[in-house]
């Protein structure tokens, strides 16, 4: 229920977000964020300590992912404070969840719940504050929507299942290399610039995830 609560918060966040800032400075900002948080949640509550070349790999990918981040054009510090508590939330839930799937034993079925809680509050929501006009979308938006949904589902579920089986710390930080792969789709498919600081970021995210890995 918890888990689901602050699901609900961080898209409603995230949403908001993305109406004041470019996607690519509140997406990389608030990911680059959260493993160092997840780091501190982990010690504090799971009794996790990261060795040298694991906590020096997380500050790596996070200061990657934040000079990604910075380069968009669009942002003000009003979106900088939201894109770090979104990146607070992030790093809350996924401590919560790592420990929830752990003490079930059952990281799969542990989705299911967490996934219709929380899908079920936002359908709700949704009603109440749109009414009727939920309905009023293309099909094109609906089948992209399922397919949206469908791989947020698949995806947090591997999450899930690495932290039974791994450190938090370490899952949260090589989760967020998605960072580097969306740069790559941003540069390949909609013919975004790549400068200098975002080679530099991309070059830390890889070099930091090698550092995890490793450690």
């Amino acid at each position: 229920m918890a888990s689901a609560v602050l699901h609900v918060v961080y898209l409603g966040l995230l949403a908001r977000a993305y109406e004041l800032n470019d996607l690519s400075f509140a997406y990389p900002i608030a990911r680059g964020t959260s493993p160092l948080l997840v780091s501190l949640g982990g010690l504090v509550v799971a009794s996790e300590r990261p060795g040298p070349l694991q906590a020096t790999g997380i500050v790596v990918i996070a200061a990657g992912i934040v000079g990604i981040g910075l380069e968009a054009k669009k942002w003000d510090k009003t979106g900088l404070v939201l894109a770090i508590l979104i990146g607070a939330v992030i790093a809350t839930y996924t401590v919560i969840d790592g420990k929830g799937a752990r003490r079930s034993g059952l990281p799969a079925q542990y989705n299911v719940w967490c996934f219709s809680t929380y899908g079920f509050a936002i359908l709700m929501i949704q009603l109440a504050i749109r009414g009727r006009k939920i309905t009023d979308v293309k099909s094109k938006a609906v089948f992209l929507a399922l397919c949206g949904g469908a791989t947020s589902v698949v995806a947090y579920a591997i999450v899930t299942w690495a932290m039974v089986h791994s450190p938090l710390s370490t899952v949260s930080a090589l989760r967020e290399t998605s960072t580097l792969f969306a740069a790559g789709i941003g540069v390949v498919f909609l013919k975004e610039r790549l400068s200098m600081r975002r080679v530099f970021g991309c070059l830390a995210i890889v070099a930091g995830a090698v550092l995890v890995s490793r450690g």
